[in-house]
């Protein structure tokens, strides 16, 4: 379907003038400490006279920009005001930071996910001081199938963090779950395993928390772009294969929280005690 745009009041629109804009520019002091090539975008003025501010960046040390910004809503006549305050930069720094270190956090686990070395760089969470591999709690020595990882997530980041595939199969699991959580320190104990942040009530049940996202994506064709669940071919045939396997046998899927920690360089850390600061627990 093809839709047109005219003018229909060319006098009127001919008539219109420019205004003059004065131009702020902002030091960025806090940001350019923790992030490189800061962009900030600002949008408006709106029909209401107010403004978006975007800042979005790419964290030292990454090789591309990590998915993910910030966006403030600046109301009429507060622009040269929230512009030059340096707290706000300093709270949207932090704020900024915090959203990195999960993208970050994330993009990680994924990274070593799709290289097939994920499961045999983490450990389980354990009370004691000797680290217990990650693969020791399967049956077999289990590897994620190339090409079998992605997210499922809508527009606003809601739903599965990772979902991978992994063999041999039999013996269960068939498919394992990962809600990542990310903890940035300059150093961790020798001993210590980082805590990471808690999971929501949804991710206490990665089974329902599954079935539910999966419902949505199936459905969300239609719906708002935010709500919307983007999926390449291949992923949504193994949606629907993680589906039915849901349906025949529930204990063919298990569901972990992720814990990594990573330094102020942004890279995974290690202590005397985890050679990688990739720590899994099982959700039941």
């Amino acid at each position: 379907m093809a839709y047109g745009i005219s003018t229909t009041n060319q006098k009127k629109t001919k008539g219109l003038k420019a205004q003059d804009i004065t131009q702020t520019y902002a030091k960025l002091q806090t940001f350019q400490r923790h992030l490189d090539d800061v962009k900030i975008t600002l949008f408006g003025p709106r029909v209401e006279g107010g403004y978006i501010l975007r800042i979005e960046g790419k964290p030292n040390g990454q090789s591309q920009n990590i998915k993910g910004h910030v966006e403030l809503n600046i109301k009429k006549g507060d622009l040269h005001k929230v512009l030059s305050e340096q707290k706000l930069y300093d709270d949207i720094a932090a704020m900024k930071l915090a959203h990195f270190v999960g993208y970050i956090g994330e993009n990680h686990a994924r990274k070593a996910a799709e290289a097939g070395n994920l499961l045999s760089k983490g450990y389980i969470k354990n009370r004691g001081k000797t680290a217990v591999s990650f693969l020791s709690t399967f049956k077999g020595d289990k590897k994620i199938v190339p090409g079998s990882v992605f997210s499922l997530q809508n527009g606003q980041g809601h739903g599965i963090d990772l979902i991978c595939r992994v063999e041999p199969y039999p013996p269960k699991p068939k498919w394992i779950t990962i809600e990542t959580k990310t903890v940035m320190k300059d150093s961790f104990g020798q001993h210590a395993t980082p805590k990471g942040g808690n999971v929501s009530d949804y991710q206490k049940n990665p089974i329902t928390n599954l079935m539910t996202h999966l419902d949505y994506a199936r459905n969300s064709n239609g719906l708002k772009i935010n709500s919307a669940y983007k999926l390449t071919k291949e992923e949504a045939k193994m949606s629907r294969e993680i589906h039915k396997d849901i349906l025949k046998d529930s204990s063919l899927i298990s569901g972990y929280k992720l814990t990594i920690g990573i330094d102020t360089s942004f890279e995974v850390s290690k202590n005397s005690k985890y050679s990688k600061l990739f720590i899994f627990e099982e959700l039941k």
